[in-house]
């Protein structure tokens, strides 16, 4: 669900957590699956917005960019900024509240 797959990738990002390789393998896979031109789904504005949020994030991290990050920048293109630009994503209380919970833990 593309859904899913967004949200989770704007939680790491939240939470300023990268991702161990095989999750962000797994994450990114799924999200091109979504974004593949086969694909039957519609990912919205909304998705396409989390996941360039995850990009932006991960892009701060200064890490070496894994070779399916780069699929995922070049499959999204400029839909991830352009949904920026168009639309808008609102963080729930309850996503707030988690993700400060998260972060006093350390």
């Amino acid at each position: 669900d593309p859904q899913d797959v967004a949200s989770t990738m704007y939680a790491y990002a939240s939470f300023g957590v990268r991702p161990n390789e095989e999750v962000l393998e797994g994450l990114v896979r799924r999200a091109l699956e979504h974004l593949g031109e086969d694909s039957l789904v519609v990912v919205c504005l909304g998705h396409k917005t989390l996941m360039h949020r995850f990009l932006i994030f991960l892009d701060a991290q200064h890490g070496e960019e894994h070779g399916c990050v780069s699929a995922l920048r070049e499959r999204l293109g400029d839909g991830g900024r352009e949904a920026m630009a168009r639309g808008s994503v609102t963080v729930s209380k309850l996503q707030s509240d988690v993700a400060e919970a998260v972060r006093a833990l350390g």
